[in-house]
């Protein structure tokens, strides 16, 4: 059975449900489910239990209408229990590594994530990509259907592990790191052996292997993790010394020939403005490595690139004149105007912007360098007023931080007086 056919009796039960995405953040899935104000899937569950037994599948439906009703009521605790009857119902009639089972396991990973549960929410993700892993292992033929499937299970299970690898999920960040590192591999491997290096998934791949490599690399700047087992602390001799600036120049190596990658191929099949985007990846990836001077000259290539492929110079002008937070590597031009992830959302400001009401926030004003580090930066004001942790964890992150600097005819300035304001949407939940 196709995850489609399973979607239709689920999704056809009016919701909005947020789940994670292959870029790292929460997308907004319309689903079709009608509301439970007076406790009808509760009846309805209870009648086929009493009339089917407690494995029937017609338990599935209500189950999951029952736990949506109680993400809306920030009830995820009830909601997981409701979507964990569904998911076991439903493996019990579909099989143990259905694709039938995604939809489910989505909804509990959400609510997890809500909870702080990050352990949980690890243990639904790696089920969730071997699914994958045994779907296509077990079949005699891949259609191109199930390939696609399996290269956006990838870049989800990619995005879940830079999204997570620095909680308590009960395993190693560097082992993390390593197996999204492997599927990602395994995935490339699969889209070249059936020549598609011009699909665009290829180019998510090779932009998602820069970005898992960059995360290895902040993660083995701490001298305190061994990096043979990516355990904590013991004995740090010079061999491990050695073996960690080995693999963090691998790394650096690795993440630049997958950009270099998708500037030779989008130059080669004349793919003008994708061309362009991969050279300003391929700059901020210098920028990252704190190498300006590159990445300065790569910059004004990325502005004379654009210029080739149809800009027009005051249109260039005008997206590139903020900073801009360096946060992930893609070849949609509109990429990098907003930055979210499960904790905090941050957001551009502009003169009269306010905050939404009863939203936490902080609101920060900075200097952005020519080399794209952050200066003096002020905490202009927040809500709720007495907390100091979210403005502490904000200072910490934009200090911590490289942002594209303003560019002005291809070449970096400096911007002074830039404002943030980061949504902290997930308050108090982990």
């Amino acid at each position: 059975m196709s995850h489609q056919n399973f979607a239709a009796p689920i999704y056809a039960l009016l919701c909005v449900i947020p789940l994670f995405n292959s870029a790292g953040s929460t997308e907004v899935t319309t689903v079709n489910l009608a509301r439970d104000a007076d406790g009808t899937y509760q009846q309805a569950i209870e009648n086929i239990q009493k009339e089917r037994g407690a494995h029937d599948f017609a338990l599935v439906e209500p189950a999951i209408g029952l736990g949506v009703n109680y993400q809306r009521q920030n009830q995820h605790e009830k909601a997981i229990e409701a979507f964990k009857q569904a998911l076991h119902v439903n493996r019990i009639n579909r099989g143990l590594h259905d694709l039938d089972h995604i939809p489910i396991i989505d909804l509990i990973s959400h609510s997890q994530t809500r909870l702080g549960d990050w352990q949980g929410a690890e243990q639904q993700q790696r089920f969730r990509f071997w699914i994958y892993q045994r779907e296509i292992e077990t079949r005699d033929e891949m259609s191109p259907e199930l390939l696609n499937d399996y290269i956006d299970a990838v870049l989800h299970f990619t995005a879940w592990q830079g999204k997570s690898f620095t909680k308590d999920t009960g395993r190693f960040p560097l082992v993390k790191l390593r197996k999204a590192q492997s599927a990602l591999s395994d995935a490339k491997e699969r889209l070249a052996s059936d020549n598609r290096t011009l699909d665009p998934r290829y180019f998510r791949l090779l932009n998602a292997t820069a970005v898992n490599n960059y995360n290895i690399v902040i993660h083995l700047s701490d001298n305190e993790v061994d990096p043979v087992s990516g355990s904590y602390g013991g004995d740090q001799d010079m061999s491990d010394y050695l073996l960690r600036q080995n693999i963090i120049m691998d790394s650096y190596r690795e993440g630049t020939t997958a950009l270099e990658e998708v500037m030779n191929i989008t130059n080669a099949h004349e793919q003008r403005l994708e061309h362009a985007m991969a050279i300003l990846n391929y700059a901020d990836w210098q920028l990252l490595f704190n190498r300006p001077q590159t990445a300065a000259k790569q910059y004004q290539r990325a502005h004379d690139a654009f210029i080739k492929a149809g800009l027009d110079k005051s249109e260039l002008a005008e997206r590139f004149a903020e900073p801009q937070r360096i946060n992930s590597f893609d070849l949609d031009l509109d990429t990098g105007e907003n930055t979210s992830n499960a904790t905090i959302t941050s957001q551009s400001v502009t003169k009269g912007d306010k905050s939404a009401p009863n939203t936490p926030y902080v609101l920060a004003v900075f200097d952005v360098t020519r080399k794209g580090e952050v200066h003096n930066v002020d905490i202009e004001n927040s809500w709720p007023e007495k907390d100091r942790s979210i403005r502490r964890e904000t200072r910490n992150r934009l200090v911590s931080s490289k942002f594209r600097p303003a560019l002005k005819d291809g070449k970096p300035v400096v911007s002074k007086d830039v404002k943030i304001r980061y949504l902290f949407t997930n308050y108090g939940s982990n």
